[in-house]
């Protein structure tokens, strides 16, 4: 409960609690069970962008520390830039398998760590937020002048 912060809630009852804090109890939930694999349905979906930002980084944290597996359906597109693989679906069917490049990958996870860090000091520097958001949709765009040095990682 700490790691997803609704410790505070502990003692409420679910219809006491509002839709963003029960997904953070059902994300509670699934990680007490020490889990190999993770199923993810939009994980996001229910949290205002602060606590989103939180959560994405702890399962980001958990998935390369704990070697969880991660599988995530998900219609927020900034988050494919967190992950190894993207597979695009349409009417069931996949379109097309995208595997994200390591150095894209670590650039995305690192501004998402200046994310929450700007969000938990509450610093309101709305332009740094913004940038870091940019870059965490589109690391591509970042690295490209530095790509072939990036080649090693």
């Amino acid at each position: 409960m700490e790691r997803v912060s609704i410790d505070e809630r502990m003692r409420h009852r679910p219809n006491q609690l509002s839709g963003g804090e029960q997904q953070r109890v059902t994300i509670a939930r699934a990680l007490s069970n020490n889990p190999d694999i993770l199923l993810l349905d939009e994980p996001t979906g229910d949290l205002d962008t602060k606590t989103g930002h939180h959560i994405l980084k702890l399962l980001l944290e958990m998935n390369r520390q704990e070697e969880i597996t991660m599988i995530m359906v998900t219609h927020d597109v900034q988050l494919k830039t967190l992950a190894d693989r993207v597979i695009h679906m349409l009417d069931g069917k996949v379109q097309h398998i995208e595997d994200i490049p390591k150095a894209e990958k670590e650039l995305a996870f690192q501004k998402l760590c200046e994310i929450v860090e700007i969000e938990a000091k509450e610093v309101s520097d709305p332009h740094r937020v913004a940038k870091a958001e940019t870059i965490l949709r589109n690391p591509a765009q970042e690295i490209s002048w530095c790509r072939p040095a990036m080649k090693s990682l």
